[in-house]
């Protein structure tokens, strides 16, 4: 009996001590919520400062950077009068100079070619230095004369045209690269001989056997796929990089290397 009175004891003792000490349990579910809530103030901090840095002119060069490379607007519509503000965007000194070079090439692209007094006066009303602007005309070396006006011509109507109906569409990223049509065309034998000279698709001649080591990104139960290397001097995107894994996603017997000189942001 003591002794019972005794243990009654000290569990009284006891739980005056740990009163106020939360359950295990509740404790746990207190130091989720505090995780969960220092993700969620992350992820809102980084979004507004990637919010800031959009609105700072970021949403103005890279919609006209999608009219001028489809040459159509965020409607469909042909583009219209799209010399002016572009004009305007190459003016803006709080622009890189690297977003106003990649703004002039499309704009002379677009223009299929223009006059090197037209080059001349664009280049110094928007403040770029000789310097700088000589990035855009070592493109002369790869045999493109811009300075000929009509000369440009685009390349699309030489390589078959896919689309992807299930694919969602953004105002800003309405562009697709070229270069995903030229491999589907490459994988389905409709790359013309005369605009790819050097591309083979003969499938009856002997070719060397290449020892396979296994890749990490297509379903390994395809052990004879074939392979497409795509080699491109002057450079890709990540968008064009990205290429390869989108058709692999569909084509799982293919393997695709895109191989450029060096990525281009």
């Amino acid at each position: 009996m003591i002794e019972a009175e005794e243990l009654m004891k000290a569990a009284a003792e006891l739980k005056t001590k740990y009163k106020g000490l939360p359950s295990l349990g509740d404790a746990i579910k207190e130091h989720l919520l505090q995780k969960t809530n220092e993700s969620f103030y992350s992820y809102r901090h980084l979004a507004n400062e990637l919010m800031k840095i959009y609105c700072s002119g970021v949403n103005v060069i890279s919609q006209l950077e999608q009219d001028l490379a489809i040459r159509k607007d965020a409607n469909e519509k042909p583009v219209k009068n799209i010399e002016t503000p572009v004009m305007a965007a190459l003016a803006n000194e709080t622009y890189d100079i690297m977003q106003k070079l990649r703004l002039l090439l499309l704009l002379i692209l677009y223009k299929k070619g223009v006059t090197k007094q037209n080059f001349d006066h664009i280049v110094r009303s928007s403040g770029i230095r000789l310097s700088d602007a000589s990035t855009i005309t070592n493109i002369l070396h790869l045999d493109i004369d811009i300075f000929r006006p009509g000369h440009c011509e685009p390349f699309d109507p030489y390589v078959a045209q896919y689309t992807d109906p299930s694919r969602v569409k953004y105002k800003q990223s309405r562009w697709s690269p070229l270069l995903k049509n030229v491999i589907l065309s490459a994988i389905d034998g409709k790359l013309s001989k005369d605009r790819f000279p050097f591309f083979n698709n003969d499938k009856g001649q002997e070719l060397t056997p290449i020892e396979r080591t296994g890749y990490w990104c297509v379903d390994k139960k395809y052990e004879n796929a074939s392979r497409l290397f795509v080699f491109i001097v002057g450079g890709a995107t990540y968008s064009e990089m990205r290429c390869a894994y989108e058709v692999m996603q569909d084509y799982t017997g293919w393997e695709i290397f895109i191989i450029p000189s060096l990525i281009r942001n």
